[in-house]
């Protein structure tokens, strides 16, 4: 080792870089707790939620007019209207109200952390 002040003697903590040190610091002192949101990244996340969601929206509705096909006859008419029946078909229909109730999860807790979304009324009318 050439001895200079900026080298970093291993297991010095005095002298050591890098996310333990800075982790170390920001635990003494939680002024420095400076973390960067990524709110473009959050943002584009919440709108591809949204468009997820409004897809298994419209797919759910299609395999809720199919099933709600009464030419067939009552025996064969199988919207499940109870969730022991919808659990019991084990078909695409559980399938989307699977993905659908966890990317609303997804979805819900992202918009928890981003700062409040104004209502489209509020924006058209300049408040």
């Amino acid at each position: 080792m050439s001895g200079a002040p900026n080298d970093a003697v291993a297991g010095d903590a005095a002298t050591a870089f890098g996310y333990d040190s800075v982790a170390k610091c920001i635990n003494y002192d939680r002024d420095l707790a400076q973390y960067r949101r990524f709110g473009v990244l959050n943002a584009r996340n919440l709108l591809y939620l949204q468009s997820e969601l409004m897809s298994l929206e419209t797919r759910l509705s299609e395999l809720d007019a199919e099933a709600n096909n009464l030419t067939r006859g009552n025996a064969v008419w199988s919207i499940p209207r109870s969730w022991h029946a919808l659990a019991k078909a084990q078909d695409e229909h559980l399938e989307v109200v699977l993905k659908i109730r966890s990317r609303l999860d997804e979805y819900n807790k992202l918009e928890l952390s981003l700062p409040p979304i104004r209502p489209l009324w509020e924006i058209s009318k300049g408040v």
